[in-house]
């Protein structure tokens, strides 16, 4: 079993989405601040949708539900490497004072 993580902060002073940890099949992936500059709604619309509009917890098996990992696939793939064939996928809403973040989890 390998888990695979992905944080994500959206900033409500700059608008923007940040990903700033994760984990890929349980190693640590190095120097994220230098490979993202931050991302706008246009850029990441599941997320959005997700996020602003949803604005609840998602949990699916994207290797059992095909039509759930075709519609989140964007929440699926990026940074933390493609997660489509997981056993099983958790997004997570948290909040930190002016700043709204998301744990995305997966595990093979």
């Amino acid at each position: 079993m390998s888990l695979s993580l992905l944080l994500t902060l959206h900033d409500r002073d700059t608008d923007r989405v940040y990903d700033v940890f994760a984990l890929s099949s349980g190693m640590r992936l190095d120097d994220l601040s230098e490979q993202t500059t931050g991302h706008l709604e246009a850029e990441r619309p599941v997320w959005w949708s997700v996020t602003q509009k949803d604005q609840q917890r998602l949990q699916f098996s994207p290797a059992q539900e095909p039509h759930k990992m075709s519609a989140y696939s964007e929440l699926l793939t990026g940074l933390w490497g493609d997660q489509r064939q997981a056993e099983s996928f958790l997004f997570l809403p948290m909040r930190m004072y002016n700043r709204r973040g998301w744990l995305s989890l997966s595990r093979q």
